[in-house]
């Protein structure tokens, strides 16, 4: 099987009220979908193990739709993304970026 190394696109995240938005610099190719994960901490400080992380949801980001809300209760989450290759199910090593707070 051939090797996966993911897309070049990136994420911002903030908090939002009732959740937390994910914006992508630019559409997934064909065939690649982008995971959201999160994770809730105790403190803006807090720095979960990779495990923790829980997927939340798989995106397609589309020219015209780089946005996704994940609704959570208010709190403080740590947030990471990875890219995962629909046909093989392959996936990159979880991107982590930082702890948002949800209103």
């Amino acid at each position: 099987m051939a090797s996966f190394t993911g897309e070049t696109l990136r994420l911002t995240v903030a908090g939002d009220d009732n959740g937390v938005l994910f914006t992508a610099t630019a559409a997934n190719t064909v065939g690649v979908k982008t995971e959201l994960l999160l994770v809730k901490v105790p403190t803006a400080g807090t720095v979960p193990s990779l495990k923790a992380y829980r997927s939340r949801a798989f995106v397609g980001f589309a020219v015209g739709t780089l946005g996704k809300k994940v609704t959570v209760p208010p709190g403080f989450y740590a947030v990471a993304y990875r890219f995962v290759k629909v046909a093989t199910g392959q996936k990159t090593s979880l991107v982590t970026l930082d702890v948002v707070i949800v209103p």
